[in-house]
């Protein structure tokens, strides 16, 4: 699998060298220039009026973890993910840019379950178990008794659909996961190729 991977001009030099920013999904959250997910990977669903006694809601129910409820109206219940380090990209041919006014530079990975397997050794103190995927553009904010899947960390709202995003996530050694940067490192560097430095990327 191959991905694109666009970064702020400033930054080129450093991505160049295989030193990378690891965030992580709640990071990601606060760095999307206004077009935060709130809820990166969650679910809030919204029950209306639920009925215990009726089979199709009790189902519903069981979905927001509320079983032996008699009545439900209109609560909300919000699901989401546990601490997970996460490192996105774009489809090749991608060149959606959320901050237009940023010059950019634009690298290809020409492998990326390699690089995910690469940065997970260099930072295993960090670094547990991981997985590479396309990302799945969904309604998140749905009501209990709609068809839809559970929150999930390649789920992401049909909102961001333009972003095309291929994910890295892997889960933290501990109970926590805060953003690092990682050394530079010439073999995660010999699978990033720069494209593009400078100008804007959007469609």
């Amino acid at each position: 699998m191959q991905a694109w991977k666009m970064v702020d001009v400033a930054h080129a030099d450093a991505v160049a060298s295989g030193r990378l920013r690891i965030g992580t999904l709640e990071d990601y959250k606060g760095i999307e220039n206004g077009r935060a997910d709130p809820a990166d990977g969650g679910l809030t669903i919204n029950s209306g009026v639920l009925m215990g006694a009726v089979p199709e809601h009790n189902a519903a129910l069981a979905r927001m973890r509320s079983t032996n409820v008699g009545l439900m109206v209109n609560c909300t219940i919000s699901f989401q993910q546990p601490p997970l380090y996460a490192f996105c990209m774009a489809m090749p041919g991608c060149r959606h840019d959320p901050s237009p006014d940023q010059p950019k530079a634009m690298f290809q990975i020409g492998d990326v379950h390699r690089f995910a397997e690469l940065i997970a050794q260099a930072n295993s103190e960090m670094l547990g178990e991981w997985r590479v995927d396309y990302v799945r553009y969904e309604p998140r904010n749905v009501m209990a008794l709609d068809a839809f899947s559970d929150a999930h960390p390649f789920i992401k709202d049909v909102r961001f659909e333009a972003e095309q995003e291929i994910r890295i996530i892997w889960r933290p050694r501990s109970d926590t996961a805060t953003p690092f940067v990682t050394s530079p490192n010439e073999a995660i560097a010999a699978l990033l190729t720069a494209t593009a430095i400078g100008g804007t990327f959007s469609r």
